[in-house]
């Protein structure tokens, strides 16, 4: 005679979370009505790690498709702490992204691939590290 046991709710989803990487639930057919961007930036200075992203403005594009960096990530209220900008919503594509602020560099990649999940695009998290412009 066999006894069984009951699971115990965090044990059945630790079993679950390797099957997704952001929701366990997403390639069961749970998906999450949230809306993802296909890439975001977060935009430091390189010297000194400071946000930048507030001031920064940039584009994404893939062929004829141009969309602009909107606001992202915050580490508080404050618009200064404002550390990422996103674009390109649900869209993949194969991606350049130029991010600009004044008195730096400008940073561009080429080629960001961005493939579809199975609810969602797989957001590509890049950094862009600008460098200040000596006079």
């Amino acid at each position: 005679m066999q006894i069984l046991m009951p699971i115990h709710p965090a044990v059945c989803l630790s079993l679950l979370v390797p099957l997704a990487c952001r929701n366990p639930f997403e390639r069961l057919g749970a998906c999450t009505t949230d809306f993802r961007s296909a890439i975001e930036v977060e935009i430091r200075d390189a010297s000194t790690g400071v946000p930048l992203a507030e001031a920064a403005r940039g584009v994404v594009r893939d062929g004829a498709y141009v969309d602009s960096l909107r606001p992202g990530r915050s580490l508080s209220a404050d618009p200064a702490s404002l550390v990422s900008r996103q674009a390109a919503g649900e869209r993949p594509g194969t991606y350049d992204v130029e991010v600009q602020r004044s008195g730096y560099q400008s940073w561009t990649v080429r080629n960001v691939s961005v493939g579809r999940g199975a609810c969602h695009v797989e957001t590509r998290q890049l950094r862009a590290n600008l460098v200040r412009v000596t006079p």
